[in-house]
C-alpha cells in the first residue's frame, strides 16, 4: 500500500511516543508558619504532547483509523505545527488519482480539510496548595489536619487517558462529501481537534478544580 500511494520507506513508520512531552516543569516549596501551620504550593507545566491522525474507513483500503500515509506516526504538534500546515498536506493527498489506475494514487478518495489556524500545541498548567495544621500530642505523637486544592486557576487541560489518542483531542477525519441533493458539499470538518476528555479525571493531576481534607496521624 505504501508503494502504491509514494510513501515507501520506513521513516514514516516511526514517530513520537504518544506521551512524549517534551518539556515539564515541578516547582514546588513549603512555608513554616507560626502556631503550627504550613503553606505548600506546587506548580506544574507540561508542554504539549504529539497526536495522530485516524482516517475514515474509507480512505486508506478499508483500514479504519488508519492514518494520513502522507504523515509518520504522531506528527502533529511537532513536524506539523498547525492545522494550515495539515491542510496543505490533505491538499496533496486529495490531488493524488483514484485507485485502479495511475500510480501513486490515494487509495480511497477525498478527504475533508480541517479548520484553519488551529494550533496543534495543546500545553499542561497545574496550581495546587496544601494547608497543614499540626498539632504535637506528646514527644511522639502528632496529629496533622490538612486541606488541599487542585488546580486552583481551574485551566482546561485537556489529555486522554489511552494510548490510541492521549491528546484528547478529536483526531479523526472525515471523508470529502460532495454537493448532492440540494446539499452543499461537506469539505470542512469543523469539530476536528476539538476537545474530548481533560486531564486527571475528577481527583487527579489538572483535572477540574477539586479540594479534599485529610488527617494523619504521626508516630
Amino acid at each position: 500500500m505504501n508503494l502504491a500511494e509514494d510513501t515507501s520507506g520506513l521513516r514514516k513508520e516511526k514517530g513520537y511516543a504518544l506521551t512524549d512531552e517534551l518539556n515539564r516543569l515541578t516547582f514546588y516549596g513549603e512555608a513554616q508558619l507560626p502556631h503550627g501551620f504550613s503553606l505548600a504550593p506546587i506548580y506544574t507545566y507540561g508542554s504539549g504532547v504529539p497526536a495522530n491522525t485516524f482516517l475514515p474507513s474509507t480512505a486508506i483500503n478499508g483500514a479504519s483509523g488508519a492514518r494520513l500515509p502522507l504523515l509518520g506516526r504522531n506528527a502533529l504538534g511537532r513536524e506539523v505545527r498547525s492545522s494550515d500546515q495539515l491542510n496543505v498536506l490533505i491538499n496533496q493527498w486529495n490531488a493524488l488519482p483514484a485507485c485502479p489506475g495511475a500510480y501513486p494514487c490515494n487509495a480511497g478518495g477525498a478527504i475533508e480539510n480541517v479548520p484553519a489556524h488551529i494550533n496543534f500545541s495543546s500545553p499542561f498548567s497545574s496550581v495546587d496548595l496544601r494547608l497543614r495544621k499540626k498539632f504535637a500530642l506528646g514527644d511522639h505523637i502528632s496529629l496533622s489536619l490538612m486541606a488541599e486544592g487542585f488546580n486552583l486557576a481551574n485551566e482546561v487541560n485537556i489529555r486522554g487517558s489511552n494510548t490510541a489518542n492521549f491528546s484528547g483531542r478529536n483526531i479523526s477525519i472525515g471523508p470529502y462529501v460532495p454537493a448532492s441533493g440540494g446539499q452543499p458539499a461537506q469539505s470542512v470538518q469543523t469539530n476536528f481537534f476539538t476537545p474530548v476528555t481533560v486531564a486527571g479525571g475528577f481527583f487527579g493531576s489538572g483535572g477540574p478544580r477539586a479540594f479534599q481534607f485529610a488527617t494523619r496521624l504521626e508516630f
